[in-house]
């Protein structure tokens, strides 16, 4: 009997651990913050973010730009989402 209830409690325990985020929606306990946005500065966050994609590339151009890697990924994401062939 205690050996069932040691066996329960692991797999009940490893459940949430192997959960994803299907529903995408911030109160789905089951989604984690990373289910919804990518790391800064990545194509991936610039496609779900327009207004810093179109911030990052004005600034691109300024005295003092972000680092490369940004204004890359930046162009990037706004060739994806325009579907430009600029830049290729």
């Amino acid at each position: 009997m205690r050996t069932c209830v040691a066996l329960a409690v692991v797999v009940l325990s490893a459940i949430p651990a192997m959960a994803v985020c299907t529903t995408h929606d911030p109160y789905d306990p089951r989604c984690k913050m990373s289910d919804f946005s990518a790391p800064i500065g990545t194509v991936e966050w610039f496609m779900d973010n327009q207004f810093d994609r179109q911030a990052t590339l004005i600034q691109c151009r300024s005295n003092f730009p972000p680092p490369r890697d940004w204004c890359l990924a930046a162009l990037e994401a706004n060739r994806i989402a325009t579907g430009s062939a600029i830049g290729k």
